[in-house]
Parts: structure tokens; C-alpha cells; sequence
């Protein structure tokens, strides 16, 4: 809970200008930013190239990577085409699965908690807001409930994962990708063949089939295949 503002920068001696987004603390909220900044450090330790992480962090601010034109999933899928919108897709769940390999999970994955700029090396997508959740606590029932968008939850699959020994906490962030997957189908409609990206999102948000450690890595294939067989990245949704 905080502030966030947009910087562009130099550093001494050079004219190229670098981008952050600088966070701090409101007043009231100092001991939920505490626990803010000890998540950023976390997550500085995954070097992860789809989790957003701290340039530097202190008890007075947390200083955010960021890049020229940044822009969030929400406001980029609106000129992206359908090629490109399955290839940002992929580098999100990557960011997910990266996630799992760790043993936590977001919590809050939806397109305005998803970044995307330019770099030399072409757009970079990374997830942000990253307080990461332990995946072991869920399971045990030490937490029941966290920071997250009606919409893009459920709350039936929190208690599935404790109650349920084949359901794990691999279910929450894979539903919550569903939904960006079904926005992502019902935004370029029927006419760029994407019952299969509908299908993907039924998938993921069946908590029998998305609560398995192996499960969104098995869908980066299927993922690869749709990217290769969609539309031209020229063409744009009506």
C-alpha cells in the first residue's frame, strides 16, 4: 500500500535515459509496506526475466525496473494482434511458472498486473504487484485468504486445495490465467480460430486438472502450436 510514480533518468555521464517506478509508503500503512519490502527482497533473489523485481529497496521506498512505453496487458491488448496477444500470453505464464518452481504463487495474476516494454531485444512481458504467497502454507491451512480481484479467483479452490490431497496451490494462479485466456478468445472472437485458447482457459480453470505441478508447463507446447497457426501479427481485432 503506497504511492507509485514514474521516473525517467541518466546516469553521470551518459545521455541515455533509464525508467523506474518508485513505491512508498502511505502513512497508515507502513507495517503492510514492511512486509512489502521483505517480499521484494525475495524476489530480487529469483532473477526471474518475467517477475518484475526491485532495483533497490529500503524501509522508505522500493524502486521497480521499468522501461520506455511501458504499458500494462489491459491497455496493450487493445492494439495488440492475435499472434502477438498469444505470445505475451506465453511469457505470462512462464512468469507463473516460474512462480511454482519456487513453491509460491501470486494470488492476483490479471492483465493490469502484467507489464509490457520495449527493450533491444523486442517487448518484455513481466508480472508485477509480486508479493509472493507461500504454496505450503495454503496447503497446510496457515492462510485462507489473500489480496485478490473478484472475477479473477475463486474462493471454492482455496478450500479444494487444503481438503483435497490431489489438488495443490498450482490451481490458483492457472485459474486466474484462464480468464485473461478467455478475454483473450472472446476479444478476437470466433473468426482467428480460438476455441482452442477457450478450450486452454477451460483447462486452467478446472482446479482437477490445473492444481498438478507439471500442468502449465505442458501447455507451453500447445501454446508454441496455436502461436505458429494464428493470424498475422498485423492483423488487429474488430
Amino acid at each position: 500500500m503506497g504511492t507509485v510514480s514514474a521516473v525517467a533518468f541518466a546516469l553521470d555521464g551518459s545521455t541515455a535515459l533509464q525508467f523506474a517506478v518508485i513505491k512508498k509508503p502511505h502513512d497508515y500503512a507502513r507495517i503492510y509496506f514492511a512486509d512489502e519490502v521483505n517480499k521484494a527482497l525475495l524476489v530480487q533473489t529469483w532473477n526471474d526475466p518475467h517477475i518484475n523485481k526491485a532495483i533497490s529497496v529500503s524501509d522508505k521506498y522500493i524502486i521497480y525496473e521499468s522501461g520506455q512505453n511501458a504499458r500494462d496487458l489491459h491497455n496493450a491488448l487493445k492494439t495488440m494482434g492475435y499472434k502477438e496477444a498469444l505470445q505475451a500470453f506465453r511469457q505470462v505464464i512462464e512468469g507463473v511458472i516460474a512462480y511454482q518452481s519456487k513453491g509460491y504463487f501470486h494470488g492476483d495474476i490479471k492483465e493490469p498486473n502484467v507489464i509490457i516494454f520495449d527493450t533491444p531485444n523486442g517487448p518484455k512481458v513481466q508480472l508485477i504487484d509480486n508479493s509472493p504467497i507461500s504454496g505450503k502454507d495454503l496447503k497446510q491451512g496457515k492462510i485462507s485468504s489473500w489480496i485478490s480481484t473478484p472475477g479473477y479467483s475463486d474462493n471454492v479452490i482455496g478450500l479444494k486445495i487444503i481438503n483435497d490431497p490431489n489438488v495443490d496451490y498450482h490451481a490458483i494462479d492457472s485459474f486466474s490465467l484462464g480468464v485473461i485466456a478467455k478475454n483473450i478468445g472472446k476479444k478476437f472472437g470466433a473468426n482467428y480460430g480460438t476455441k482452442s485458447i477457450l478450450d486452454i482457459s477451460d483447462l486452467m480453470q478446472n482446479p482437477d486438472i490445473s492444481g498438478k505441478e507439471d500442468f502449465l508447463p505442458s501447455l507451453l507446447l500447445k501454446i508454441d502450436n496455436l502461436i505458429a497457426h494464428s493470424p498475422d501479427t498485423a492483423q488487429k481485432a474488430a
